[in-house]
């Protein structure tokens, strides 16, 4: 391969994939250094237009997160989420960490688990962030559900029907729909909650 020579070192310098250093390499006529800074102009644009910051703290972020494009992004989306960031009386460290409790229930042990674990709390805290409406009515139709499936279910019934009626509410439609609301906006949560964590790491450290 022509420049193999020089794609070798480059590479060992710079995250560049292999096909845009051969592009570049054959643009800049085997000029390693010229193609260095080609591909930190274009890497730097990028972050900064997808994330709408200057170009100078596009560089910054480049440095700070050891030239990672991908975290160079997430840092400065962080970093203008927390800029914008609105203190709220409702969220408070306390109802942080119960959110947290929920979420870390929910990811061990399932969610239909999660909805007999303090859930008309969690809702209560979700109806204090905007746009998440929706995840609350579809985690209390969820219990409605379960509720409805195991209405007549005790627990000396045994194992046997008590697989019976899970299989039978996982099958449920009105409860995989409110679980899909769950799935899709759990990310946008997760984002939502790190901007309170940040805040409150900060005062904390004041």
């Amino acid at each position: 391969m022509q420049y193999a020579q020089q794609l070798r070192e480059l590479r060992q310098r710079i995250p560049i994939p292999v096909g845009q250093a051969a592009q570049l390499l054959k643009q800049y006529e085997g000029d390693s250094a010229a193609v260095e800074r080609a591909f930190l102009h274009d890497t730097i644009q990028k972050i900064a237009q997808q994330t709408g910051r200057s170009l100078l703290e596009a560089e910054e972020a480049w440095q700070v997160c050891r030239a990672d494009r991908l975290h160079a992004i997430s840092y400065l989306n962080d970093k203008t989420a927390d800029e914008q960031y609105v203190p709220s009386d409702s969220i408070t460290p306390q109802t942080l960490a119960l959110i947290d409790e929920w979420l870390a229930l929910e990811s061990y042990e399932g969610f239909d688990v999660a909805l007999s674990f303090k859930l008309d709390e969690f809702v209560a805290i979700l109806n204090k962030i905007p746009s998440f409406e929706p995840v609350s009515n579809a985690l209390l139709q969820a219990r409605q559900r379960q509720q409805t499936v195991f209405a007549n279910f005790k627990p000396d019934n045994g194992i046997k029907l008590y697989v019976k009626l899970s299989n039978k509410l996982q099958g449920d439609l009105r409860f995989q729909q409110a679980y899909a609301v769950f799935q899709r906006d759990i990310d946008r949560l997760e984002d939502a909650l790190h901007v309170h964590r940040r805040y409150f790491r900060r005062h904390s450290q004041e």
